[in-house]
């Protein structure tokens, strides 16, 4: 069953699960600290991180021939350690996203999720980094955990980049106004067909 696969990527990972929840209240206590100076810190590197390091560990654990092995005689098919990993993907995400919201309302004096499309961008926010993390199974499963894990800080060194505009020059960087309806849509139409390649990338790399 799914359930058991799940089980089995919290136990590999159990460890780093207990940093990221030690990460994300280091991180937020740290940008109080500082008073919101570097906001985008927020946005950007206490749900990456909480979610890049765990899902490293399970990558490198089944980045061999015995595990892959191993995995070819578990019960679950391709499509049930896809979606138990998606499944353990969205929990961290939900988790690191609450995490940045609630410093977010401790940071920025009459913050209010409610009001000016600031649902509309955490919803944007967080499928971005759900469609990320799912590119980066695929790549790992067609290439290797090395080169999956390089792709995460060549995501860093765009998201680096991109603040370092937007503190220092004059480029105002925003995300357009959008409709909440339109963007959930897009995004699960998105996410689903994301899903649909990394359980064919799973079961080529299992044959």
């Amino acid at each position: 069953m799914m359930i058991g696969y799940l089980k089995k990527d919290i136990r590999f990972s159990a460890n780093w699960l207990i940093i990221v929840v030690v990460y994300c209240i280091v991180a937020g206590f740290l940008l109080i600290k500082e008073r919101g100076e570097s906001l985008y810190f927020i946005e950007f590197l206490i749900p990456f991180f909480a979610v890049y390091f765990p899902l490293g560990r399970l990558m490198n654990a089944e980045d061999s021939k015995d595990t892959r092995d191993f995995l070819r005689r578990m019960p679950q098919g391709a499509c049930g350690r896809v979606i138990a990993r998606t499944v353990y993907i969205l929990a961290l995400l939900v988790f690191s996203s609450g995490v940045k919201i609630l410093y977010k309302y401790l940071l920025i004096e009459g913050y209010d999720l409610m009001s000016e499309g600031k649902l509309e961008k955490e919803v944007v926010f967080f499928l971005a980094f759900l469609s990320y993390f799912l590119i980066q199974m695929i790549v790992f499963y067609k290439t290797s955990y090395h080169f999956a894990q390089n792709t995460g800080l060549i995501a860093c060194a765009v998201v680096f980049i991109i603040a370092l505009i937007g503190k220092y020059t004059s480029i105002n960087i925003s995300l357009p106004e959008v409709n909440i309806a339109v963007v959930i849509a897009v995004g699960v139409l998105v996410i689903a067909g994301l899903i649909v390649g990394a359980v064919k990338a799973e079961r080529s790399r299992s044959a």
